[in-house]
């Protein structure tokens, strides 16, 4: 299964001369929730899948609005692994929250999104997918998925199984928003660890990973 795990000092050594400083600067600037421990535990999970996946053929991400965490995720894999591409999967309606608790709607964030990720340089790195997650028809390998969409469990749920079957054994699933001002979010990843799946990698404040220690993928389980 590629490198063993490397701690996080490794990781980082990896990422020189592309420092957390470097990078926590560059998408401070950009309007989001993506707290600083949050954006740290992202970026390395990131660089985890990357050095420990051979076949990480793909980062996907559910929910870019301006692009903070998208570019976090981006200049990761334009170091370590420039041939695999991030997919930001958004249809930039501008709805945010969670369905039937703050539900709200603001402007589209298409543009705001792709000026950002140009002027940090990571067009060639960063697919932008203008769609719901269920329009999109997936068929590649995921090292890792996170998943920062709408914040209800229909739609947490919803994003989880269009592209969950694609990550690979020991890829990692990062969900936003895991807290109790977001249950659906909270109910949903909680089923997810009382099964034998995934099992729990980190927490820092509300964004939680686990990695997938079953592949599910045509009805078959394999170890």
């Amino acid at each position: 299964m590629g490198t063993p795990n490397i701690d996080k000092d490794q990781l980082i050594e990896r990422l020189a001369p592309l420092t957390l400083e470097i990078i926590l600067d560059s998408i401070s600037k950009i309007e989001g929730w993506l707290k600083t421990e949050e954006a740290e535990l992202l970026i390395e999970t990131t660089a985890r899948a990357l050095n420990d996946l051979p076949t990480c053929q793909a980062i996907v991400e559910i929910g870019s609005y301006c692009g903070r965490s998208t570019i976090a995720i981006g200049k990761v894999v334009q170091r370590m692994a420039p041939t695999v591409r991030v997919y930001a999967i958004d249809p930039h309606e501008g709805e945010l929250g969670a369905s039937g608790i703050d539900f709200y709607v603001v402007a589209p964030t298409l543009n705001k999104l792709t000026q950002n990720i140009a002027q940090e340089n990571l067009t060639d790195v960063v697919q932008i997918l203008q769609q719901y997650s269920y329009n999109v028809n997936w068929h590649k390998p995921i090292g890792m998925l996170f998943i920062d969409a709408l914040h209800d469990y229909k739609n947490v749920a919803c994003d989880f199984y269009q592209f969950s079957s694609w990550v690979s054994t020991d890829g990692y699933i990062a969900f936003h928003d895991y807290a109790d001002y977001y249950p659906g979010v909270k109910s949903f990843v909680d089923e997810n660890l009382a099964g034998n799946h995934y099992h729990l990698i980190d927490i820092r404040r509300s964004l939680i990973v686990l990695q997938k220690v079953i592949s599910s993928h045509d009805g078959i389980l394999e170890k």
